[in-house]
């Protein structure tokens, strides 16, 4: 065995969802131990398992320390695995019984973790592996756990799969863990009480931070690694270990700190409300006394998202108003750059949420990347601007301009590279879809639709999230007239729970159009009803998106012969009251079009 301090400059960096920036910092020393051996050894004493795990060879960089300094960190180090290895025995009632060192550490671990979920092998492996980060000038580069503080010998355990599922195996033969057909773990909380108690107090914070860091970096970071499916199921964990930790964040060095709580603003994006509460609940925690802007600026970023999702959007713009757009370090350096960036793409989205559309166009269009080679950074940033640009094109009426702006996004997001854009596909080719709808150009449209839906059914895990999708296909067949195929996908997808607010108004929508399309008036009048509903829940509508909708239902009130109702003064008045002055003209695809189409049934009242 192999002691050894390890020493260097750490980088770490934000990515671009809902934060960016750029961070360097000198990380304190980090200790670890490397296992020369690759095999696990059953051991017939505590004593006989320390001496593998720490061995008889201890080498310490300590430059400039005392001896006394040495011999206490060294008695400490051998105290810390005494104890942990006395728990594991005491909490399996088999001292004298042979136990590989790998299961009697992965079991103190494990009792860091959450006792209430399941616990994917994945998390581990995913924990301790080297995970992808941001250098100072917009490049990708492997970080490696003992950067972190990740004990070296917990990462020889950890990330070997096959020694981690050994060690498992060992744990389930012993009844102390529980495995599930899907290949997931548990360890019950009194087995887990059981470990604690028994630990040496002075041990605990060491257990503690190593299943944080373990979890955290299990997570992967927006745009350099892919979000597998099965990561929801490590936030329970997450949470689990953060909450633990929350009143010791000042006890983690700097690099560690400051990955976790980039980390945790990365996680930020996955859902519930719920959880991005407490994910930048515990990012201002972590955050604590540490005086750096560029990680207040992220978190401001994050809040400015959270204030949108949650419809405070005095919060959203309160977040980002200590940003500073004129810092004359953006002309020069890729960082400041890339945070001048991701803050213009939140205050536009702002201002795309209170229908200020001039103001997102020009907040979007000053930003571009410095010099003729952008970054991979920058590239992001890149492709942000184009997507949201192209959007709020489309949401003005400029189809063309938007057109070809979201066409340069999506070949950007289809080239071989190391980003990954799945997480943006989804609403990228929807955007790309309606725009192309509004051209009258729905076949294009479905190429598109088909080709993603396809991407994300036939994963062998296939991703969720496909109704928007569905719902800009069902508007472009619709457009095709094969309204058969249209209502099919519309009615599988209002039995679907939890839709969000705007795809419950876009399903409602399109199935008022088809029944009014085909006379089917009592129908189609409780569908536009159901609409018009669903639309009382944005603050800030078009005043032609609630014109089009009341002059639907007027015009089924006159072909089932009640004209006399939308004629008559309170009843025409109460129609027009629902038309307001502010807001997006083309919000919803396929209204210009069903616009014409009322007109051409004598409709005058648009």
């Amino acid at each position: 065995m192999t002691f050894i301090i390890y020493h260097g400059a750490f980088a770490v960096f934000p990515d671009l969802q809902p934060q960016a920036g750029i961070v360097s910092f000198n990380t304190p020393p980090v200790f670890g131990i490397q296992n020369r051996d690759p095999e696990s050894r059953p051991v017939k004493s505590i004593r006989g398992l320390i001496n593998s795990l720490i061995g008889d060879k201890v080498w310490l960089n300590t430059k400039g320390a005392s001896s006394s300094g040495k011999k206490s960190f060294s008695m400490e180090l051998t105290e810390r695995r005494n104890s942990a290895l006395e728990a594991a025995s005491q909490s399996l009632f088999d001292e004298s019984s042979t136990r590989s060192e790998d299961a009697s550490v992965l079991l103190v671990l494990l009792s860091f973790f959450s006792p209430c979920e399941k616990i994917p092998l994945e998390l581990f492996t995913r924990g301790s592996t080297p995970r992808k980060r941001w250098t100072i000038e917009g490049e990708v580069e492997l970080v490696d756990a003992t950067k972190v503080g990740l004990a070296s010998w917990l990462i020889d355990i950890l990330a070997d799969g096959q020694r981690l599922t050994r060690a498992f195996r060992e744990l389930c033969q012993l009844a102390a863990v529980l495995k599930y057909p899907d290949e997931t773990y548990h360890l019950n909380e009194d087995m887990s009480a059981r470990v604690h108690r028994s630990l040496a107090p002075d041990a605990l914070p060491f257990w503690r931070q190593q299943a944080l860091i373990v979890a955290y970096r299990a997570i992967p970071w927006k745009y350099i690694e892919f979000p597998e499916p099965v990561v929801k199921s490590f936030l329970p964990h997450l949470h689990h270990v953060a909450e633990a930790f929350h009143d010791c964040f000042d006890e983690l060095p700097t690099a560690t700190r400051t990955d976790f709580m980039l980390t945790l603003i990365e996680a930020f994006r996955f859902p519930d409300m719920a959880w991005k509460y407490f994910a930048i609940g515990q990012a201002e925690l972590a955050a604590g006394r540490l005086k750096d802007t560029h990680l207040r600026l992220c978190i401001g970023q994050t809040k400015a998202v959270l204030g949108r999702l949650s419809g405070n959007m005095d919060e959203a713009t309160e977040s980002l108003q200590d940003f500073i757009t004129n810092d004359p370090a953006a002309a020069v350096n890729k960082r400041i750059s890339c945070e001048v960036g991701v803050a213009i793409i939140q205050r536009s989205l702002n201002s795309i949420q209170v229908a200020d559309l001039s103001t997102a166009q020009k907040l979007l269009e000053d930003w571009n990347p410095l010099g003729d080679e952008p970054s991979p950074l920058e590239e992001i940033l890149s492709f942000r601007k184009h997507s949201l640009l192209g959007r709020v094109k489309r949401l003005q009426g400029n189809f063309d301009e938007s057109l070809k702006l979201l066409e340069t996004a999506h070949e950007v997001s289809q080239k071989p590279s190391q980003l990954v854009f799945d997480e943006d596909l989804r609403d990228l080719t929807c955007d790309l879809a309606d725009a192309l709808r509004e051209l009258n150009e729905p076949i294009t449209g479905e190429g598109y639709l088909r080709t993603e839906i396809m991407r994300r059914t036939e994963r062998p895990d296939p991703l969720t999230g496909k109704s928007l999708l569905e719902l800009a296909l069902s508007e472009a067949l619709f457009a095709q007239e094969r309204y058969e195929e249209a209502e099919k996908i519309c009615v599988d997808i209002e039995s679907r729970v939890s839709l969000l607010k705007y795809e419950r108004l876009r399903v409602y929508v399109i199935l008022a159009k088809l029944s009014h399309i085909r006379s089917d008036f009592e129908v189609a009048l409780s569908r536009w009803s159901e609409a018009m509903q669903a639309l009382q829940e944005f603050s800030l509508v078009d005043g032609q998106v609630q014109t089009i909708i009341s002059a639907s239902m007027a015009d089924v009130l006159d072909a089932q012969g009640h004209n006399w109702l939308t004629r008559e003064s309170p009843r025409r008045a109460s129609l027009n009251e629902l038309a307001k002055p502010e807001g997006v003209p083309h919000w919803i695809a396929g209204f210009r079009q069903w616009a014409d189409y009322l007109q051409s049934r004598g409709r005058h009242d648009l």
